[in-house]
């Protein structure tokens, strides 16, 4: 098992969410802690402690909409498609790519989600190391 420094697996203890490291809290440790999300990730990883609520909505989070609930691709606005649509490559757009969208947009990581698996494109290589 791998050592975990004490000060880091308390503070990842004291932000956990029923049971999980929420994966904005493991961001928010990274960037106070001086630690890359992947070291904050692997550390809970360590701990045997599961991330949860993705921000863009793929993993550890309430179940999504429902069929009739989900987004089509023409109710997005043209300009978040367009994005998508640029930055994918055979189907599939990094979850950084995700959140620069969202971050260039002013939208929603989650809205950027959404708007992604309404386009039927697959987010891959998790900041975190998820997936």
């Amino acid at each position: 098992m791998t050592q975990v420094n004490a000060e880091l697996a308390a503070i990842i203890r004291s932000r956990l969410r029923e049971q999980r490291l929420p994966c904005a809290e493991a961001f928010a440790i990274a960037r106070e802690q001086g630690y890359s999300p992947q070291e904050v990730a692997a550390a809970a990883e360590a701990l045997d402690v599961r991330l949860g609520w993705c921000q863009l909505g793929l993993f550890g989070v309430a179940k999504g909409p429902t069929k009739e609930q989900a987004l089509s691709p023409e109710q997005l606005a043209p300009e978040l498609r367009q994005q998508i649509e640029s930055a994918q490559e055979e189907g599939t757009l990094s979850c950084a790519q995700a959140w620069a969208i969202a971050r260039r947009l002013e939208r929603s990581r989650s809205e950027v989600g959404q708007a992604v698996d309404a386009l039927g494109i697959h987010i891959i290589h998790c900041q975190l190391g998820c997936f």
